[in-house]
């Protein structure tokens, strides 16, 4: 090899090794990969689904009131196709009220024409929680707005609001629970909260809605005005939790509970739960 090739080659060499240098010298270094954080608990808020719904958990007496007025079953269909050849195999096709037990009013539920349930983005129903035990105010008596005020609540948090809800076990006893008031969910609303949830199975007074129908009141906001509050600014409010008694005294939750996709759905049910920290 002539000089001039052996220096051309050394050139590029020499070159190549600046370039490797280079490199090396801007490279960042790797960050560790950040461990997962898990939950020391999780506490599942979603009773089991028996062919006894909505009656198990609004009572008999709005149980059938519910089914005769609206035209659904009082039951829970559970249509079972086992069979046994040429391999074992078992399918279902379930019946479900899709209004007890946990589950999401979206704004359809209540306004024509609003968002439905598959419309609704998933990270309305994952966040930060904060529960509020409310066990002491006795059944029939309104949540205020003095009740959530001034009691550390901040923007975009899932407010849960535990009762101790427990369906009548008299046949024509209608559910009595503390409920919801409209100008309370306004507030709430207003902050805003990223969800409402709570035990209650409705989130107003049961008794309540049907003395406003039997007056003659007229329109979701004027009988509903604790769900319209909610469903006018699309925040998801969820009913019909259960096992909230796990929670209390907890300072760091998160709630997580999606609600099944159906299409134009006007409710939508959900296996609720709770990560403790």
């Amino acid at each position: 090899m002539d000089d001039r090739r052996r220096f051309v080659v050394h050139i590029k060499y020499f070159s190549a090794l600046l370039a490797l240098g280079a490199i090396s010298g801007c490279a960042q270094p790797v960050p560790p990969e950040r461990e997962l954080r898990m939950p020391r608990a999780i506490v599942d808020l979603s009773p089991t689904i028996t062919k006894d719904m909505p009656i198990r958990a609004l009572g008999r007496a709005i149980g059938e009131k519910i089914a005769s007025r609206f035209g659904i079953s009082p039951a829970t269909s559970f249509d079972v196709h086992v069979e046994e050849k040429p391999f074992y195999r078992s399918m279902s096709t379930y019946t479900i009220f899709n209004h007890v037990d946990p589950h999401y009013d979206p704004p359809s539920h209540m306004i024509k024409g609003r968002k439905a349930v598959d419309a609704t983005p998933l990270d309305k129903f994952f966040g930060r929680a904060h529960l509020f035990d409310f066990r002491s105010k006795p059944p029939g008596e309104p949540l205020l707005r003095s009740d959530f005020d001034g009691v550390g609540i901040e923007p975009g948090e899932i407010v849960i609001a535990f009762v101790g809800y427990e369906a009548p076990t008299d046949p024509e006893a209608l559910p009595a629970y503390t409920y919801l008031s409209g100008d309370a969910a306004e507030y709430l609303a207003g902050i805003p909260v990223k969800a409402f949830a709570s035990d209650m199975p409705s989130l107003g007074s049961i008794s309540r809605y049907l003395a406003l129908i039997e007056e003659g009141k007229t329109g979701s906001e004027n009988v509903f005005p604790e769900h319209y509050a909610f469903a006018s600014r699309d925040v998801p409010s969820i009913e019909g939790l259960v096992n909230l008694e796990s929670l209390v005294g907890e300072e760091e939750i998160v709630f997580v509970g999606f609600p099944l996709k159906f299409e134009d759905g006007d409710g939508g049910p959900m296996r609720a739960a709770t990560l403790v920290y």
